[in-house]
């Protein structure tokens, strides 16, 4: 099934590209909307034609994709007997739409298992997260162990996924681990009720970074005086404002 995908602006000044056919090129982009979430695709020429070059009747598309292996756009390769293409550096520049469903084809490399299924592991190319991960240890969260234990069941999980289940690394998902390291942060909060309303607000949240938007939320008072465990508190310039004399009183 075709698929929707990004074209930048570079594709069009890259001078390696350029020195190959427009078919060439055409068929490079092409690649992409048949391509599945990391880029593979069956290495059926005929089919390949039938679904980019329906009519063009004479094109010779797999000397097209034997240019572009050779540039280095595409890699071909067999796995288990059958050949595959791998574009290369498509995850790089590509953001896959979240619901598009894992690779079933193997990497270069990449053993198939029994069940006839392969791990979603990095494609040819695909540029690595170079950030560290700092795992921290379980701590408790102030408040109720219901809405600690809601908090988890939101969140999902409590241990911290890894960031690659999202597209890229800055769309961290807000976990029960990282509701506890707030909760630390922010003592003056209830925050699993506040991590509660905050993964209620909408069914977009996931193509954001969870932990910066909450941040966000419990730093923010136009937003967070609901969540504050001490009442007087939630309006505290009210309560300055009460000390001072009412300079109306003598009117009575």
């Amino acid at each position: 099934m075709a698929r929707a995908r990004l074209v930048k602006p570079g594709l069009f000044t890259n001078d390696v590209l350029a020195a190959l056919p427009i078919h060439a090129r055409f068929l490079f982009i092409g690649l992409w909307t048949i391509a599945d979430r990391e880029g593979r695709l069956e290495d059926r020429p005929a089919r390949i034609h039938a679904e980019l070059y329906p009519y063009d009747k004479k094109l010779n598309v797999d000397a097209l994709l034997g240019q572009l292996h050779e540039s280095g756009f595409i890699a071909r390769y067999e796995s288990c007997g059958i050949q595959y293409i791998q574009v290369s550096a498509f995850k790089r520049h590509q953001s896959p739409h979240p619901k598009e469903p894992p690779s079933r084809i193997p990497a270069m490399g990449e053993q198939v298992a029994s069940n006839g299924l392969v791990s979603d592991s990095p494609p040819f190319e695909q540029e690595q997260d170079t950030e560290e991960t700092v795992s921290s240890p379980s701590v408790a969260v102030a408040g109720s162990s219901e809405a600690v234990a809601e908090a988890e069941a939101i969140a999902g999980s409590s241990a911290d996924p890894s960031d690659a289940a999202f597209d890229r690394p800055r769309k961290r998902p807000l976990t029960a681990n990282r509701i506890s390291e707030f909760g630390l942060e922010f003592p003056d909060f209830d925050v699993p009720k506040a991590a509660k309303d905050y993964l209620n607000y909408g069914p977009n949240l996931r193509h954001v970074d969870q932990v910066q938007g909450f941040r966000n939320q419990l730093e923010d008072p136009t937003r967070n005086w609901r969540f504050r465990k001490n009442p007087a508190s939630r309006f505290p310039e009210r309560s300055a404002q009460d000390d001072k004399p009412d300079p109306f009183a003598k009117f009575g």
